[in-house]
Formats: structure tokens, C-alpha cells, sequence
């Protein structure tokens, strides 16, 4: 019944106003000397004192204020301490962290992987940076690779269409009938833009998406789903599955709504402020529209580009009455911060070039499984090819294996999807 208790709570979002509190001892700063980084095959380059190297104390920093706090959700691209969605957040090694769930470390965040952060403090542009209260890596799909199309960098997993960029972290070697963690974005379609593909333990099924049901069938993409409850759940449902996977279906096990995929704003809570999201987004007729088709009004300061859904960073502000309109939006896309390179904050995913990384997802033997049902975040000795490959390139191999791009350029003629981490 977890479920329908989730589902119950996706309809009690209401309004939230108050007196400003007094400032707090730990809070947010701003601090434009923080430097984005990037250490091998996308983790955090560890320092002394807190991860990426910011060495703030909590006592030091300015205090927060206004109401509530920040909800960020996007792309990781780099470490100061963490960089997504534009934003630098800062983040010790007690901050708790999930992925897919599952209790982990700071040391397990990657570069590619999609987080949800619940933050402390306000932020402001150009130079926005605050501190996170939890983080949350979700993966999209983690199940077996059923078939590639090499030509074409698609692959489907576990019935899910997933798109392989060049900009895409692959931390191995993957060809059909590996399992496979899919990190990345999600198109009005229901395609998933993969941000990043790590190795993950074979059996464990895990989808998110969107329920659809044609006549008796019920699916997340193409994947079948087995299991009388699932029937009981309503069509364009936005949900999470577990299960076991046989012959192309999966026979469900556990079955939530995805709070975060169907509610942002309901995810994060009524007493937060302001949410900065990447996603696919579209703008028209002064609204601005998510793929679960929720929508908000367009400040002064957002603007349609025509077309489709683009991939970008939208900044929400709740107003007085409690609801969310659209303050600033961002073209972006997925690019990390070159391997112990400098990015002053703000400069980061803010209209500056952002430069591929310069080391390859090469295997790290003492990092350790995430537990029962989770994934190995890097590849396996012995397993994935050493190289001085640029890992936001990959190309399939002749057996339609996906590896890590030998060459330290895109081949003549063929032109990137997405280049910069920028906002236009």
C-alpha cells in the first residue's frame, strides 16, 4: 500500500508562507572561488576536509535565510563539492546519500549520475551555491542490454530506449546481455538521453516511468509488467518497479509512485522555496512544461525557443499563494569538468566552455557494491579496457559492444548532440 500512501501524498502540496527565521549558525555561502573537479572515472577528488576541496567549516558560513529551502535535481558534472544543474553544493562526508534507495557514501557520487538534493540556504545567480541535507542518486533503469544498434548509439534496456551521446560516461565495456545501470534524462517520448552507464548486478531489475496500458498489458516502455497490482494503477502514472526479469517481462515484486518524476514539487515538500531542474522542458503560451505534463507560468524572464522539449535548467520560485512559477530557464546539457581543472563557481554550466574530461572510466578495484539489489558503480578489474580514452565519448565496437572512445577526437564528419554545459 506504499503506493497508494505515495499517491496520497502527491495531492496535500499546499501553500506554505511565514515570518523570515533568524539567521542559523549553518547555512549557505556563496563563494565564487570554488572549484569544480573531476578525479578518476568521474568520483570526487577527496580532501582533508570535506569532499572537492571547498574546506569550509559549517560555522563559518553565512547564515541562511528565508523560507524553506532549495530542491535541486540534474545531471552531476563535476565536484566542488558537488556541480549539478549549474549550482555548486556544498556537502560533507555526513550528508546522507541514497542511491536507487540503497544506503551509500559520498565516495559512490559520480560524474553522469542524475541526483535529487534537498538543500539549505538561497541561492542567487551568477554565483549560486548552497548546502545539501541529503542526496538521492536515481538511476533510470538498471537491467539487461537486449539489443544495439550500433550505427545508431541506441541500445534497449530492459525494454527501455536509451540514447548513447558522446557525451555519455561509460564506465566499461557493455555489449547485449549485460546488466547495466542507466544514469540520464527521460524525453516527452520516453526515451532516455543516458548521462551515464555503469555495470550492475545481474537480477536486479529496477524501471522507472510511465505506465501505459493497452487493453490487458500493462508496461513502462516496452517492458511488459507482470503482476495484478499493477493493473490497479492508473495509466500515465509516473512510477518505480522492482522485480524479476523473464523473457523480455518483468514479474514485479514492489511497485511506488515516483514522487519526484510525478510531482517535483510535491517531492521536495511544502516548506521549500525554490527548485532548480533539469529536464526536458517546453515553453508556450507563457507556461512552462514538464514531460509528466505538469506546468508553470513563465516569468518576464523565460522565453519559448520554438519546437520541441530541450534539455534544460529551470529555475522555480514559490510565490505567496503557494504556487511555483518559472523564474529563468537555461539551455544545458551533460558535459564534465576536465580532471582537476579549475571553473570559478558561476562559470560552471554558465556560459563558459566546459572542456571534456581527460582521463578515461577506468576500473577501480576497492570500490565496493552498493548492496543487494544495487550496482557496482564502477567497472570490475580486468574487465573494462585501460586507456587514455576520453570518457564522455563512446563509440560500439565491432560486436556491438559499447567502450570507451580509443581516440582523443570525434571521428571527421560526425558532430556531438550536445557540446557545452551552458546557458544561453
Amino acid at each position: 500500500m506504499r503506493f497508494l500512501a505515495a499517491l496520497v501524498l502527491l495531492a496535500t502540496v499546499v501553500s506554505c508562507a511565514g515570518p523570515v527565521p533568524e539567521p542559523s549558525g549553518e547555512a549557505a555561502v556563496v563563494e565564487p572561488g570554488v572549484v569544480c573537479r573531476v578525479g578518476n572515472n568521474g568520483s570526487p577528488i577527496l580532501a582533508d576536509r570535506g569532499i572537492g576541496g571547498t574546506g569550509t567549516p559549517a560555522k563559518a558560513q553565512v547564515s541562511e535565510r528565508g523560507i524553506g529551502g532549495t530542491g535541486v535535481v540534474g545531471v552531476v558534472t563535476g565536484f566542488a563539492s558537488i556541480c549539478v544543474a549549474g549550482l555548486e553544493v556544498r556537502f560533507d562526508k555526513a550528508v546522507p546519500v541514497t542511491i536507487n534507495g540503497l544506503p551509500a557514501t559520498a565516495g559512490q557520487l559520480r560524474v553522469g549520475q542524475v541526483v535529487a538534493i534537498k538543500a539549505a540556504g538561497s541561492v542567487t545567480m551568477p554565483d549560486p551555491l548552497t548546502r545539501a541535507r541529503t542526496i538521492s542518486v536515481r538511476f533510470e533503469v538498471s537491467g539487461p542490454i537486449e539489443t544495439v544498434e550500433s550505427g545508431a548509439g541506441v541500445m534497449m534496456v530492459a525494454g527501455q530506449r536509451v540514447i548513447i551521446l558522446p557525451t555519455t560516461w561509460v564506465a566499461g565495456r557493455f555489449g547485449v546481455g549485460s546488466w547495466i545501470t542507466v544514469s540520464g534524462l527521460r524525453q516527452s517520448d520516453g526515451t532516455i538521453i543516458a548521462s551515464r552507464l555503469d555495470r550492475a548486478r545481474v537480477g536486479a531489475l529496477t524501471v522507472r516511468g510511465q505506465i501505459s496500458r493497452e487493453r490487458e498489458t500493462t508496461r513502462i516502455g516496452n517492458l511488459v509488467l507482470h503482476d495484478s497490482a499493477v493493473g490497479t494503477v492508473k495509466t500515465g502514472t509516473f512510477v518505480s518497479i522492482a522485480g524479476r526479469y523473464r523473457n523480455g517481462a518483468a514479474d514485479v515484486t514492489s511497485i511506488d509512485a515516483d514522487l519526484l518524476a510525478e510531482d517535483p514539487a510535491g517531492y521536495f515538500g511544502i516548506s521549500t522555496a525554490r527548485l532548480i531542474v533539469q529536464a526536458f522542458v517546453h515553453v508556450e503560451g507563457g507556461m512552462v512544461w514538464l514531460i509528466n505534463g505538469q506546468k508553470f507560468q513563465a516569468g518576464p524572464g523565460v522565453q519559448g525557443t520554438g519546437g520541441g522539449y530541450r534539455n534544460a535548467i529551470i529555475w522555480l520560485e514559490r510565490t505567496a499563494d503557494g504556487v511555483f512559477t518559472a523564474t529563468a530557464l537555461h539551455n544545458t546539457s551533460y558535459r564534465a569538468q576536465p580532471k582537476d581543472a579549475p571553473s570559478r563557481s558561476g562559470g560552471h554550466g554558465a556560459g563558459e566552455l566546459v572542456l571534456p574530461p581527460d582521463a578515461p572510466p577506468g576500473p577501480r578495484p576497492d570500490d565496493p557494491l552498493e548492496g543487494e539489489g544495487g550496482t557496482v558503480p564502477l567497472s570490475a578489474p580486468g574487465e573494462a579496457p585501460t586507456s587514455n580514452a576520453i570518457p564522455s565519448q563512446a563509440e560500439p565496437s565491432a560486436d556491438g559492444a559499447f567502450i570507451a572512445d580509443q581516440r582523443p577526437t570525434l571521428p571527421p564528419g560526425v558532430t556531438p548532440t550536445v557540446k557545452l554545459a551552458t546557458r544561453d
